[in-house]
């Protein structure tokens, strides 16, 4: 997973064809900061179910395993880098 905000001119170059043969997804969003209250909220009541959201834990300081995780391990979905 890429994450960032650049400039509106920035550009990227893509393979199409490493895009068919990783089976990639590329996905945009957008970030509405109003909406992070309502958001957290369901998630303390249990509105909103995470199990399973995190699939990997690693300390701060094996960020590279955990880098090299999200791009070898097809378990690796949503990895949380603790102190």
């Amino acid at each position: 997973m890429y994450y960032g905000v650049t400039d509106e001119s920035d550009l990227v170059s893509i393979s199409p064809f490493e895009i068919f043969r990783r089976e990639l997804t590329i996905m945009g969003s957008f970030t509405e900061v109003e909406s992070f209250p309502d958001a957290l909220a369901a998630f303390r009541s249990g509105a909103i179910r995470v199990d399973g959201l995190i699939t990997h834990r690693y300390p701060v300081q094996d960020y590279g395993d955990a880098l090299e995780a999200l791009r070898s391990d097809r378990t690796a979905h949503k990895i949380v880098l603790t102190p």
